[in-house]
């Protein structure tokens, strides 16, 4: 029980900060310096429909 309780506590805030992050603001902090052309790079918003319909 006490497992659960420690488990709860770490991976609960862990979880609401992922769930809070705008994912594009974090890509472009991220991972577009990785691109001489980001924009060409970023994931379109068909990606977010896409994966939100399973």
């Amino acid at each position: 029980m006490v497992g659960v309780v420690v488990f709860m506590g770490v991976f609960a805030p862990a979880f609401l900060a992922f769930a809070l992050v705008d994912p594009r603001r974090a890509w472009w902090r991220f991972q577009a310096g990785r691109f001489e052309n980001p924009a060409a790079h970023e994931p379109s918003g068909a990606v977010d429909s896409v994966q939100s319909s399973d």
